[in-house]
């Protein structure tokens, strides 16, 4: 086997380096030439650590560099043959920026440790170095005395050639003197039985030498391939390469070793079916598979059998079907250098020779050709570069030309890609071991999920079963029909990730109508003999990173959990019927995953009994509460005693136990596959009854607490008259009063109280309730907040004999809540997530000259506008606002149609040629839009209740008010000439409504801009003003009113003031 070492300097791509982009790409057909098995590699400059493919070179790198916060210095990493990467049985290990580790498995068992190193340079302090050396040499201590090492990289050290003072350590053919940095690597050597195989052999100094100093021109070595002093016969040579080139100072060194690796072993793979579904959107092709299937389906016959085996015949029919019919998918890999190779690598070649014979002749011309030879090398790779996303930037806008639009946003989710993922070993349950081989980290993955889902906690099931039956919804045990079948199919979404059966949604969609009724005729013998086949209760785990946190970490990781896609229609089937009842028995306080409801109404609901307790001078107390697994924790025997107390019959419960009895789950890492094991805690990850079922179980849980406390904030409302009128709550006739103690979205809950008592009698009684059903509370991530109406106020909520943090600022459903009920937390958060994805977008789609503006404009709205706006439905908005948003607004639109600050452009000249509006304008419709449906709901509904209420306690300051949100909405009716005291009458009717707010809103950005532009014309065309300067002792000395002014600045401002007055 062939192993190198390579100084490359940097993998990153950037203008200001002196070699053409995509340097990985460089670096893996050098070491193809060479046919180098692995490659370490120092000085990468790449940040935090990660993995990337060539798959044109034909290598995988992976590296470990500093955070990405931090400069881009040192980095280490390999290079390794794809063959070789598909292979390996345990994944790097990472010390730091400067150390990483490869174990690889050899035949007759053995194992070669490779370390890859950049140690620090020879300016550096004697602590820096003194600690790499210390991180070095515990690395290789930790490695048994038995197996092989092989360190490599740049040391950054001459060691020179006195053989006889370190006789094990060096060999006879040294180069030049020991200075300091080379007596600690010698002095490394010796302490841990190493020997420095550079010095081995007799070769030429050209051969041996590694980097040219930049001053004196002298080459010397500093690049190092080191082994155990027992292995050395195991060194065939060690040599540099001099026509190696990836434009970089140091030489490439190569070192053979007389190993081989063991025959390829693959076990515990899944061969995924990848069916080409994009020949669905062809007719003829749709039409084809639907007449083929229903062929294929004619001598099936469902009611023989075990009810796996007629879903083992069933499900073979359509993906047989579906193979001959639509074939497999083949993954194309899309990669500009690539597509390129042979223009690039031709172009490579030819700045090699001249590099080559400009060493050799050191003449004045040949420099001059070589400089020349690298300008056009660079100049063609951008071209290549350009060409390349030209291309793809005219597919984007065909896509958008026609319509496609799913297609064309999943090539802007691609552009929007998350960073490489990296392949790290992962920590055992203490932290204490290191898992490094596929078969132990895909135990360890089987452990920590296994640990998750299979939660043991206390439930008091004869409190449960004392809960009051409510009647029984018989309707629930009616037989299926076949149009509830097609509903559940028609419901079921497109492209989305397929179970262990293989078989996707679009393939029961467009399967025709004899696939309907075979799918009938299976859920009926389902539901009649209430069997289910196995294939439906088994998941595959997918850990997915959180973007933060250690990476070696599980607990860093989210599981998404895989289902079959037959069985999920089946699971909406019995949801569509459960949702009837769930709509009976939730709580208006739960606004998670039921129809016509979602986060920006309990954002509202949360944000509007802030501002009224502000206004009316109460405090108020918050109480954010977080259950540890919420999901995975739920007990499964309490849940169906629960679903029989609210109704649900007993037929029906025991359809959905079968679904959730004797589930089996594994771990997806790549192709490799855990082992199963069973999930006997929670409701079933993935599938869609799981958040109804939760929320029924919940509701149960809260209303515990609410039958023995009577805390929160009373409010009065009344739902008809004059919104804008005070006086309408003071019919105490027709006013409704109510107590809102939650706000729950799924298991997001936040508890309200006007008093710290009344808040804690709440957690106190749900911490008690929550113990009950088995379900609890992290004491962690539940926080308290208190409203600041009189100043600051200190809680000292307990959960149990814990104190819950007191916090000031909380991000509640992607919103930002504080204890001044402002909005300029919320405003910089906004602006920041909107600023992050432009950011992303910047370059590949906002910069590119083959998008047309009128697609560019698209996407910023579809993609960065619903960033900066999220949840602004709710928002009591200042001018100051309004401003700050509008200019990041502005910017943006700016760099998307390249206007620069002295082209002098006015910003309604930007709106303009932009074809949108300003934030004011966003604000406004979504606003009045949101006013209309809030006015359209049921007056039972607690956001309409909050909206058109008033605290029960509770008396407003004299003077000046705050600004309210009923005072933005009034601001807006005016604005847009919308009659404050008839606006309920309108939007009762949503469509006209919708359109009066959209022509209106219109009607005032052109009156807006129209005021913008004559006011800025006026200004224009108002002659200079004159000003007289009477200076007397260095003091000026204003005419009209004798003020004496020491600045200029304020005296110029102080006379403009007198001259407007005139004018008026």
């Amino acid at each position: 086997m062939t192993f190198g070492a390579w100084n490359v300097r940097t993998l990153l791509d950037r203008e200001a380096n002196a070699c053409p982009e995509r340097k990985t790409a460089i670096v893996a057909r050098e070491l193809s030439r060479y046919n180098i098995d692995v490659a370490a590699l120092s000085e990468t400059h790449l940040p935090e650590e990660g993995e990337l493919v060539e798959y044109g070179g034909g290598y995988t790198f992976f590296w470990k560099g500093l955070a990405s916060s931090e400069p881009r210095r040192s980095g280490v990493g390999f290079a390794v043959k794809n063959y070789l990467a598909a292979q390996l049985q345990e994944y790097p290990v990472h010390i730091s920026d400067r150390i990483t580790t490869l174990r690889l498995h050899m035949e007759r068992e053995s194992y070669l440790n490779i370390i890859s190193v950049y140690a620090p340079t020879l300016d550096k302090s004697d602590d820096i170095k003194d600690k790499f050396y210390e991180e070095l040499t515990r690395c290789v201590n930790r490695i048994r005395p038995r197996e092989q090492i092989l360190l490599m990289g740049d040391f950054n050290a001459r060691v020179g050639r006195d053989y006889d003072a370190w006789p094990k350590v060096l060999g006879r053919h040294g180069v030049g003197k020991m200075n300091s940095s080379g007596q600690l690597l010698l002095s490394l050597c010796a302490q841990l039985d190493l020997a420095i195989t550079n010095t081995m052999f007799r070769l030429r100094a050209k051969y041996k030498a590694t980097w040219m100093h930049p001053r004196s021109k002298h080459w010397h070595l500093i690049d190092y391939a080191i082994v155990r002093q027992k292995d050395i016969s195991q060194v065939q040579v060690t040599r540099v390469m001099r026509g190696a080139h990836c434009w970089t100072d140091h030489r490439l060194v190569i070192i053979k070793l007389n190993l081989r690796l063991p025959p390829p072993c693959r076990v515990g793979r899944s061969k995924q079916i990848r069916l080409n579904l994009e020949r669905l959107q062809d007719t003829n092709t749709k039409a084809k598979y639907a007449e083929t299937l229903n062929t294929a389906l004619q001598p099936l016959d469902l009611k023989l059998g075990e009810i796996d085996v007629v879903w083992e015949s069933l499900s073979s029919c359509v993906l047989d079907t579906a193979k001959s019919t639509l074939g497999l998918r083949v993954r194309k890999h899309e990669d500009w250098f690539d597509e390129n190779d042979g223009i690039l690598t031709g172009a490579i070649d030819k700045h090699r020779r001249l590099l080559k014979q400009h060493s050799r002749t050191h003449q004045s011309g040949g420099a001059m050709e070589l400089r020349q030879s690298d300008l056009e090398l660079r100049k063609l790779a951008r071209q290549a570069k350009d060409k390349w996303w030209q291309e793809k930037a005219r597919q984007m806008q065909w896509l958008a030309d026609t319509n496609q639009l799913g297609e064309f946003y999943a090539e802007v989710r691609h552009l929007l890609g998350t960073s490489s993922m990296a392949k790290v070993p992962l920590k055992s349950t203490s932290g204490g071991a290191l898992f490094k081989s596929r078969e132990e980290i895909l135990g360890r993955w089987a452990e920590h999920f296994n640990t998750l889902l299979n939660v043991d906690h206390f439930v008091d099931l004869d409190h449960v079963r004392c809960l009051p039956q409510q009647p029984f919804a018989l309707e629930l045990d009616e037989p299926i029909s076949p149009g509830e079948v097609a509903l559940a199919i028609k419901q079921q979404q497109n492209k989305r990730a397929v179970g262990v059966d293989f078989i996707p949604g679009e393939l029961l969609k467009y399967g025709g109508g004899d696939l309907y009724s075979a799918l009938w005729e299976l859920f009926v013998i389902m539901w009649e003999k209430e069997q289910v086949p196995n294939t439906f209760k088994v998941s595959l785990i997918r850990a997915l990173y959180k973007g933060k946190g250690d990476r070696s970490n599980c607990n860093s990781y989210r599981g998404i959990s895989l289902l079959s896609v037959p069985g999920k229609v089946f699971a909406r089937l019995l949801l569509n019927r459960l949702r009837k009842l769930s709509e009976r028995i939730l709580p208006e306080s739960q606004f998670g995953f039921r129809p016509d409801r979602g986060t920006c109404e309990a954002i509202f609901s949360l944000r509007q009994l802030q501002e009224k307790s502000r206004e009316q001078g109460r405090n108020m107390y918050l109480c954010f509460v977080d259950l540890e697994k919420a999901f995975d924790s739920v007990p499964r025997e309490a849940l169906w005693i629960v679903l029989r107390k609210i109704g649900c019959t007993e037929k029906f419960v025991r359809l959905l136990r079968l679904l959730h009895d004797g589930m089996q789950s594994c771990v997806a890492v790549n192709a490799d596959q855990s082992e199963f094991f069973p999930v006997t805690c929670g409701v079933k990850q993935g599938c869609v009854l799981a958040p109804t079922l939760f929320a029924l179980y919940f509701a149960v849980v809260v209303q515990e607490v609410l039958k023995t406390t009577h805390d929160g904030i009373r409010i009065r409302f009344r739902n008809d008259g004059n919104l804008f009128s005070l006086a309408r709550l003071k019919a105490r006739t027709k006013v409704s009063y109510a107590l809102i103690t939650e706000i729950v979205y799924a298991d997001d809950l936040c508890f309200v109280a006007d008093s710290p008592a009344g808040l804690q009698q709440l957690v106190t009684t749900f911490h008690e309730s929550c113990r009950i059903f088995g379900l609890k509370i992290s004491v962690k991530k539940t926080e308290v907040m208190s409203l600041d109406i009189y100043g600051q106020e200190t809680l000292a909520v307990k959960l149990g004999d814990d104190i819950l943090k007191q916090i000031n600022t909380f991000r509640y459903l992607g919103s930002t809540k504080t204890s001044k009920c402002d909005l300029d937390a919320e405003i910089n958060s906004r602006i920041g997530a909107a600023a992050a994805v432009f950011g992303k977008l910047d370059r590949k789609v906002f910069g590119s000259h083959d998008l047309k503006l009128a697609t560019k404009i698209g996407i910023y709205k579809a993609v960065v506008l619903p960033n900066i706006l999220y949840s602004s439905e709710s928002w009591t908005v200042y001018r100051r606002h309004i401003r700050t948003l509008d200019r990041f607004h502005l910017q943006c639109l700016r760099k998307i149609l390249n206007i620069r600050w002295s082209d002098r452009i006015r910003n309604t000249e930007v709106l303009r040629r932009a074809y949108t509006m300003g934030i004011e304008a966003y604000l406004m419709g979504r606003q009045l839009r949101w006013c209309g449906h809030l006015s359209r709901m049921s007056d039972q509904r607690t956001a309409k209740c909050i909206f058109f209420s008033e605290l029960e306690k509770g008396k407003r300051k004299h003077g000046g008010q705050l600004l309210r949100y009923k005072d933005v909405l009034k601001r807006h009716m005016t604005k847009c000439d919308i009659e404050p005291s008839e606006w309920e009458q309108a939007a009762a009717r949503r469509p006209e409504w919708r359109s009066l707010v959209k022509a209106k809103v219109k009607m005032f950005e052109e009156n807006r801009c129209s005021e913008l532009d004559a006011r800025r014309d006026e200004l224009k065309a108002r002659p200079p003003c004159a000003i007289n300067y009477n200076f007397c002792n260095g003091v000026l000395t204003c005419p009209h009113c004798t003020r004496t002014f020491v600045n200029k600045i304020g005296y110029v401002s102080h006379a403009r003031a007198h001259q407007r007055q005139d004018r008026s």
